[in-house]
């Protein structure tokens, strides 16, 4: 038996494929075709369908798959596959073996350095399940495929969210303070918004906790993060508009934070930056 090179580019290019044989269990012929018996589908619940595949840049799911050992072989349109002279199958030109993929899948190589960290020993921070929760995730994050201009603005918005922060300036509208002047015993507001900004005149200005930082001071002299002198910061009314060219929250102090925030003012969200008294 000699080589025989079939050009592969969809469902059913090869001749062995057979995609309307008759159904195993009744017999019946079906009215569409099948999966390849040859080239299957590739479809596997580690790697998105949707992710792009390392050396083709096609989506995974335009592929075929060739079930051997060791590894699979994955094979992109366009490819040759090979029969060869003992019946097994090759794949020449653009095919790629499934460790290829895997070692270039993002979530492969997060779950690895979890892994390299210790995360998933139960030795680790709550005996492991901090690992498996973080993986699961950034599952759900790279289930979002996002795009490399798209994925800044959704990180920076995620990271806000997650660390219940406002992403537009606080209003001294009411309903976006509570009164928490009884357990404090003084007039003293929340921000439910942002609980890390309380007030003393009902929302008009605040003070942000996040603004304090650990360090020293002039003197050389350790300061604690709870021993400061907050910056006042003056609310928006609450119908006040937000300008789109600048960012307002107070964050923006930090020049680092506000580049992140440029790159959400494509998408609308931003305001004035407040300037540092001299």
């Amino acid at each position: 038996m000699k080589k025989n090179f079939v050009q592969w580019f969809k469902n059913g290019d090869h001749p062995g494929d057979d995609v309307f044989r008759p159904f195993e269990d009744t017999g019946e012929k079906p009215t569409m075709s099948r999966e390849g018996k040859v080239v299957r589908y590739f479809r596997r619940p580690d790697i998105e369908g949707a992710s792009k595949c390392p050396d083709c840049e096609r989506m995974m799911h335009d592929h075929g798959w060739i079930d051997v050992p060791p590894d699979g072989i994955a094979v992109c349109p366009g490819s040759f596959v090979v029969t060869n002279p003992d019946g097994t199958y090759t794949v020449t030109k653009v095919g790629i073996t499934m460790k290829d993929i895997m070692r270039g899948s993002p979530l492969t190589r997060a779950r690895r350095e979890l892994k390299l960290a210790g995360m998933f020993n139960k030795e680790s921070d709550y005996s492991g399940e901090l690992g498996k929760a973080v993986l699961r995730i950034f599952r759900a994050w790279c289930a979002e495929h996002f795009s490399g201009g798209g994925a800044p603005s959704a990180l920076f918005l995620l990271s806000r969210l997650a660390k219940q922060q406002n992403i537009t300036p606080l209003t001294s509208d009411p309903g976006e303070w509570d009164d928490v002047s009884e357990m404090s015993g003084y007039p003293h507001w929340q921000s439910n918004r942002n609980p890390a900004c309380f007030s003393k005149d009902g929302g008009k200005t605040y003070a942000n906790q996040d603004d304090a930082v650990a360090g020293v001071d002039k003197n050389g002299v350790s300061r604690a993060k709870g021993k400061q002198k907050l910056p006042i910061h003056k609310s928006l009314a609450p119908n006040e508009a937000i300008p789109k060219n600048k960012c307002t929250c107070d964050d923006c102090i930090n020049k680092a934070v506000e580049r992140s925030h440029k790159e959400l003012r494509g998408a609308g969200i931003g305001g004035v930056r407040k300037k540092r008294k001299k």
